[in-house]
């Protein structure tokens, strides 16, 4: 039994799939599935069985999984002794917007999960994260998708919508959601012409055959929102990035008419060795994108 068979097998266990767990990994489904055949007929057990397009772990796979994450921890522990006994440090990336509401609460989940690991959080662009996860300077960083850059793959985390963030003065904070119609020819704050929060305003401009007013684009969900303070105008903009602004500013966020969302990953440099927190550095991601939606739905 290899490490990589090991790091398969977990994937795939917890993904329940071999194209999530190559993605995860950054490696060809067909390795991981090859690792998984292997594993089967060294150990001459079944470990999981297909079930309505997904892989199910069975009980052997049951016993398996916490014994190779006692190996993974055994590794590290190994690594650890190489390095003096000092914890392997983590770099992340994020966009500014993220630094008020899920970056934090991850930096807080991954200190609680090992006090004595470095962690080092750089604020940069989406294009520019992306080319620093495939230039190495950053083990992992938060981005939307697409990403199309082969050079890295991605873990996709959640998706969280559009919203109009607007005063609570405001006469369209009395509406359960807003649209085109309800902005009619008031000025938008946009967040760059290219953009996929301006790309649905646009669209939901022409469905109603007008088109949005919008003489100031901002680089960043939250100088739109110190703006909209301001009563400079009203942003549409992704409700995960602008949750933790508008609380602080006092903003009331609706639901942007017709529903649009935008989709959260993990990326990584598809060629390194995978590390074994990529995995609770995700899932405590996917956790805190569906807790901020969820609490969304419930404001």
């Amino acid at each position: 039994m290899s490490l990589s068979q090991m790091r398969s097998f977990a994937a795939v266990y917890l993904h329940g799939s071999t194209v999530r767990a190559a993605q995860i990994l950054g490696r060809s489904q067909s390795q991981v599935s090859a690792d998984l055949r292997r594993l089967e007929t060294g150990m001459n057990l079944t470990l999981f069985m297909r079930q309505g397009g997904r892989l199910l772990p069975t009980t052997n796979a049951e016993a398996l999984y916490p014994k190779v994450l006692s190996v993974f921890a055994a590794y590290d522990d190994a690594m650890n002794l190489s390095r003096g006994g000092k914890a392997e440090s983590l770099s992340i990336g994020a966009t500014r917007s993220l630094s008020m509401t899920v970056v934090p609460q991850l930096v807080r989940a991954l200190r609680k999960r090992d006090p004595l690991r470095p962690i080092t959080v750089r604020f940069i662009s989406y294009r520019e994260l992306i080319e620093a996860v495939a230039e190495g300077q950053l083990d992992q960083a938060i981005v939307k998708l697409p990403v199309e850059d082969p050079r890295v793959h991605h873990l996709t985390l959640g998706s969280a919508p559009l919203v109009g963030v607007i005063r609570a003065s405001d006469p369209l904070a009395e509406l359960k959601s807003i649209g085109a119609a309800d902005i009619g020819k008031r000025h938008i704050i946009r967040t760059g012409t290219t953009s996929p929060a301006w790309q649905a305003v646009l669209r939901a401009f022409a469905a109603q055959g007008m088109a949005p007013v919008s003489e100031v684009s901002m680089d960043g969900v939250g100088p739109i929102c110190r703006m909209v303070a301001d009563g400079e105008g009203i942003g549409v903009v992704n409700r995960m990035l602008a949750s933790g602004y508008a609380q602080d500013l006092g903003l009331v966020m609706r639901p942007f008419r017709p529903r649009e969302r935008e989709t959260f990953a993990l990326i990584g440099h598809r060629l390194m060795t995978p590390r074994r927190d990529s995995v609770a550095v995700a899932e405590t991601l996917g956790r805190l994108i569906t807790l901020d939606v969820e609490e969304t739905a419930l404001a």
